[in-house]
């Protein structure tokens, strides 16, 4: 009987261990992925203020990293020693259903990437990507997840101050116009002077895409900005930038919208 309780004694030990050890790998494992998705918004800050529009990363069939700033340059860079650079402006571009195709040829081979509108994820991260990326090196084909990035600081409800440096006078609207950013839907509402308007948008990097805007149905008796929304921002791809803590959409004719942070 003595035997039995000391064996059993030791067991009750050992379990005791065994789940200390479990529950110590699992909050390790928890505190890498918190790290790794730190390590990475940290990496879209830094990449963001370089000029970066899109970011992407895979590990098939290696590590690897893809950056790309439409307004210069297209970086690659893989684990397996492949690392190339090349002018955005260079690529050929192909819209095919929900994906967009891009294809360049140098002296080191054929190109090409591919950015579907797919939901994806990578086992080392907790978020969801909403791009799903391959990258294509003559017969290589790397896979992996990317994103536009955006500025944080368009996520605000902004009230509209000028119209090419002349301020509206507020007494000429029923409401001063205005426009919410939602990052998380992939929203923008507001209204226009006089009706409310909403969209679905798409930032990509400094640039907005703004989808076909819906709005109500009131009679104005000021003004509007009615013909600047349905003109110059819907289904349109508008830059946009920031100084002094205003934001300023800069149109396809040119001209220019500033807004106040409410």
């Amino acid at each position: 009987m003595r035997m039995k309780f000391i064996v059993n004694i030791f067991m009750i030990f050992l379990l005791i261990q065994s789940c200390k050890t479990t529950q110590s790998n699992s909050s390790k494992s928890n505190n890498q992925v918190i790290e790794t998705n730190n390590y990475n918004k940290k990496n879209e800050v830094t990449a963001q203020s370089n000029g970066v529009d899109f970011l992407a990363t895979g590990n098939t069939p290696t590590e690897w990293t893809l950056a790309i700033d439409i307004d210069d340059t297209v970086r690659f860079k893989a684990d397996d020693g492949l690392n190339i650079k090349f002018a955005y402006n260079q690529l050929t571009k192909k819209n095919v259903a929900t994906a967009s195709n891009y294809t360049f040829s140098s002296k080191q081979g054929n190109f090409g990437f591919t950015i579907y509108d797919s939901i994806c994820t990578i086992a080392t991260e907790k978020q969801a990507y909403k791009k799903l990326v391959t990258f294509n090196f003559n017969s290589i084909t790397y896979s992996g997840c990317g994103k536009y990035l955006a500025n944080d600081l368009l996520q605000n409800k902004w009230t509209l101050l000028m119209i090419n440096n002349i301020a509206i006078n507020a007494n000429d609207y029923n409401k001063i116009p205005e426009l919410t950013f939602d990052f998380k839907n992939g929203k923008v509402s507001g209204n226009n002077g006089c009706n409310n308007i909403s969209t679905n948008m798409e930032v990509q990097g400094n640039r907005i895409l703004f989808g076909n805007f819906t709005t109500s149905k009131n009679i104005c008796s000021k003004k509007s900005i009615a013909t600047i929304v349905n003109d110059k921002l819907n289904n349109r791809l508008v830059s946009y930038f920031f100084k002094d803590g205003k934001l300023y959409l800069y149109l396809i004719d040119d001209s220019v919208l500033i807004f106040n942070k409410s």
